[in-house]
């Protein structure tokens, strides 16, 4: 629902996806209810237009927006993620790509350790998009694998 995001800005521009391939898109900025965490999509020009005019479920945005956002809550709400932000930074193939840094804690296991224990992962924001979230969280490896050792650590 529309209520887990709330748009913060746009801007048009051209997102190039590989050496001869280029997209005419608007960058959507949105920030997450309640949470407030900033992220952007790159929404094809014409999905954007189509969306002009519709609300709620059928508007083309929430497409691309309300997965993401409600994603990123759900993280947040399960307990092991205790932030996040949005970043860029360059891709396997060169490209600027978009990720939501996590940044996640697992709480000491006794009172002998200093604790807490932290690590943040990047996960790319298509991901996040597409992420299938469930009580042990995010469906991507360097995620879970970044949990999973950070709980070696705590109980080592």
């Amino acid at each position: 629902m529309a209520s887990s995001y709330t748009v913060v800005s746009s801007r048009r521009t051209t997102q190039v996806l590989s050496p001869t391939l280029v997209q005419d898109v608007m960058v959507i900025g949105a920030t997450t209810v309640p949470s407030g965490v900033y992220f952007e999509r790159a929404v094809p020009y014409t999905d954007w237009l189509a969306a002009q005019g519709l609300v709620g479920e059928q508007n083309e945005l929430a497409l691309y927006l309300l997965p993401p956002a409600e994603n990123i809550e759900g993280l947040i709400s399960a307990g092991t993620v205790i932030a996040a932000s949005y970043i860029e930074d360059l891709n396997a193939a060169g490209l600027v790509e978009g990720y939501v840094e996590f940044v996640l804690q697992v709480p000491s296991p006794s009172p002998s350790k200093p604790g807490p224990f932290q690590a943040t992962v990047d996960v790319p924001i298509d991901v996040v998009s597409q992420a299938t979230i469930s009580g042990a969280g995010l469906t991507y490896a360097p995620f879970n694998n970044a949990v999973a050792a950070l709980q070696a650590t705590a109980n080592a």
